[in-house]
């Protein structure tokens, strides 16, 4: 039986994870292309001002998810296995409520934070984040339902609207504009054909989110933990923000000290280093419900050699494209624009900062598994301020490489910190020094 149940597990994640990697190689494939085109037609500091623009959305979007994604993948997936469907309608209808509320909050501050610093920003800039902002509660509300269909075990089908219907919506609306509008395309018009991607694949998938949902919980009356669901999201919010705001600072740090070019220059580079995460990321869809199911099932020796097998699997992607961009990186920026060849330092830095990353293994989806949200918050609280301070230290001296090894150091100190937490907790090592066998 138990032998069953693994094989079926191996199954599970070995199709989830090459469905996601396909897509995130396809989204990655189209919005690489996009930001060669928008850096072509709108230059190095109109593709800086979009990229600082974009910057801010990725950070807002988390508190107005306020934390649901982790929550719902968890928790969704053990009310399954328990068949407990009055705390899964329960939750699901706070998940929209509480989101609605928040996503409001958010753009009141966001809209009254941009008038406010009007007279101190590049116009261009300016404008590319007023209109930037209407992302926030399309991506918000997508990606909330999204984390309810992994969580159900519809991991590929999930990613479909945000990996594959955006990135080719937003490529074609770009490539319509150049044709018909190419004089008046800049950073706010590009903005803009981003949110027109965005909405229509909030849509289609809240139409599957409806499907999968099992009719089971449709019957059953809500019951509701709004205390521990509450602070549990509140705790993730604020972990999971500070993760992406130490991913998107640099960007942003660039533009204020540096100027939109430097912004683009460096936006780019760290756009290229990032495509080492996507096979981090497919593996990591599907393991976070089946770490779940195995966790409720004290079954630590497979918990195990799940998180062996994807911190291998992550490290060898890591490798083999750090290998492409060390030999080819430096003619790829200069093919997209002679300015952004010199990236190069910059991207090389950020390629080595990815490879010790992804060697440490899934940390996080293990934490957020067992539920140690408050430690994660605390390391990633420091790790953050790690990287602010080192932005302003770094910037001044050396410019984009110095973004660079900001970027780079509060994450790293941050997984360090939780593989001795994990081990010391679970007795796993969730890294790649060790045998996979």
């Amino acid at each position: 039986m138990i032998e069953r149940v693994r094989r079926q597990l191996r199954g599970e994640i070995a199709q989830g994870a090459m469905g996601t990697f396909g897509l995130k190689g396809f989204q990655t494939g189209i919005m690489f292309l996009v930001s060669l085109s928008l850096a072509r037609l709108l230059g190095p500091d109109g593709y800086g001002a979009y990229s600082f623009a974009m910057s801010w959305v990725n950070i807002l979007v988390v508190p107005a998810m306020l934390g649901l994604q982790p929550l719902l993948v968890r928790n969704l997936a053990a009310y399954q296995i328990k068949d407990e469907w009055s705390l899964m309608r329960g939750l699901l209808r706070r998940m929209r409520q509480w989101t609605l509320l928040a996503t409001a909050a958010v753009l009141t501050l966001a809209y009254l934070a941009s008038w406010l610093l009007a007279d101190v920003m590049e116009p261009a800039m300016l404008h590319a984040v007023w209109v930037a902002l209407a992302i926030v509660p399309l991506v918000a509300q997508q990606r909330v339902r999204q984390s309810v269909m992994r969580a159900l075990h519809h991991v590929v089908s999930g990613s479909v609207p945000e990996m594959l219907i955006q990135p080719a919506l937003f490529g074609a609306l770009l490539g319509g504009a150049y044709l018909f509008y190419s004089p008046s395309l800049s950073a706010p018009v590009a903005a803009g054909l981003r949110v027109a991607a965005a909405l229509v694949a909030l849509a289609a998938i809240v139409v599957m989110c409806r499907r999968a949902v099992p009719t089971a919980a449709d019957r059953e009356p809500p019951v509701y933990r709004d205390g521990p669901w509450f602070r549990a999201g509140l705790t993730m919010m604020w972990a999971n923000g500070l993760s992406v705001f130490a991913a998107n600072v640099g960007t942003i740090m660039v533009g204020m000290l540096a100027g939109a070019e430097s912004a683009g220059i460096f936006s780019l580079a760290n756009l290229m280093a990032n495509l080492i995460t996507f096979a981090v990321a497919s593996i990591n869809a599907p393991l976070a419900p089946s770490m779940s199911r195995l966790y409720v099932r004290d079954e630590m020796v497979s918990m195990q050699r799940l998180t062996t097998k994807a911190a291998w699997a992550a490290l060898l992607a890591a490798l083999a494209m750090t290998a492409v961009f060390a030999s080819t990186g430096e003619w790829a920026l200069g093919m997209i624009h002679p300015r952004f060849a010199v990236g190069y330092e910059t991207l090389l830095i950020l390629c080595a900062g990815q490879i010790v990353l992804s060697a440490l293994g899934s940390v996080g989806v293990i934490l957020v598994t067992v539920g140690d949200q408050r430690i994660t918050a605390i390391t990633r609280t420091i790790a953050a301020l790690i990287t602010v301070g080192l932005c302003f230290l770094l910037i001044p001296v050396w410019g984009m490489n110095g973004a660079a090894i900001a970027t780079i150091a509060g994450p790293l100190l941050t997984k360090i910190y939780n593989v001795v937490r994990v081990y010391r907790r679970l007795g796993l090592n969730a890294t790649a020094m060790r045998s996979f066998a």
